[in-house]
């Protein structure tokens, strides 16, 4: 009685993102990761956590951050009152296990996390239960402030480009291009019809032009897919990431990075069907 007792408190206590390292077959999301030399050759690298989504990335000093949702365990208590958002330090070889405090009197529901100057952007649909991608109205926070409200909102990846911010998110089942201070969308005509059907973006920028990266169907699969914004100010055409492994139908929540080891990483959320 006694060892099963203390094998589930240290279940419950453990980090989860320690226990999602260790593979579960019946885990429902799976972190698949894939490298390349120049982002155009890409491998894949295999399985490496499960029961997480979610995904964003940012750097801290020389480490690649990933910041993530975890599934693995129920919130204790004290998680509950005073909940994080957790993590992995990606060093290029190993991934440890970390979190972030966050300071919000508003609300304790961080969705959809990623850093961004300084601060914890998410959303947190207040009072609603469901998929916060139906919720009737969704703000778009960072640590105390909402920077953008609007119904059914959710995945925003912020980017800093030509002297302002610039944010990409998930909105009835497209993108949406938020700019400017306060945040308005962008109504252009070309990126309405280039953002139709995709949805999860995160972006960042190499070469001076925006690389958006999200998840768009492709041959019968939701898979990563990357368009750039050139300097032409035209979106290029939607192409496939990298190979995705056949036995894969649905890697979503993609994220591409520099590899602190050299060259760049692309990370990907297996969703398996139910």
């Amino acid at each position: 009685m006694f060892i099963h007792w203390f094998l589930t408190f240290f279940a419950c206590t453990q980090h989860p993102l320690d226990l999602a390292l260790t593979p579960e077959n019946g885990a429902m999301n799976v972190l698949h990761w894939f490298s390349s030399p120049d982002l155009k050759s890409w491998s894949y690298q295999g399985p490496v956590a499960w029961g997480v989504t979610s995904l964003g990335a940012h750097w801290e000093n020389d480490t690649l951050a990933i910041t993530c949702i975890q599934e693995v365990r129920p919130p204790t208590w004290w998680e509950q009152q005073f909940p994080k958002v957790y993590g992995y330090l990606f060093d290029g070889e190993t991934f440890t296990p970390t979190d972030w405090n966050i300071s919000d009197s508003e609300t304790n529901s961080y969705i959809d996390p990623q850093w961004y100057q300084g601060e914890m952007w998410y959303i947190s649909p207040s009072g609603y239960t469901g998929d916060p991608a139906n919720a009737p109205n969704t703000p778009i926070r960072s640590e105390g402030t909402t920077r953008y409200s609007a119904p059914r909102i959710s995945d925003p990846s912020p980017v800093w480009y030509q002297d302002e911010t610039h944010v990409f998110a998930t909105q009835n089942g497209s993108l949406v291009h938020l700019v400017g201070n306060p945040l308005q969308p962008t109504l252009d005509p070309e990126d309405v019809r280039h953002f139709n059907g995709t949805t999860v973006p995160f972006a960042f920028v190499h070469n001076d032009q925006v690389h958006l990266v999200a998840q768009r169907q492709f041959n019968g699969r939701r898979i990563p897919m990357i368009s750039r914004y050139t300097m032409a100010k035209k979106w290029t055409g939607w192409q496939p990431i990298a190979d995705i492994p056949p036995s894969i139908q649905a890697c979503t929540s993609p994220i591409v990075e520099r590899n602190p080891k050299g060259g760049w990483v692309m990370m990907c959320i297996e969703e398996k069907r139910r």
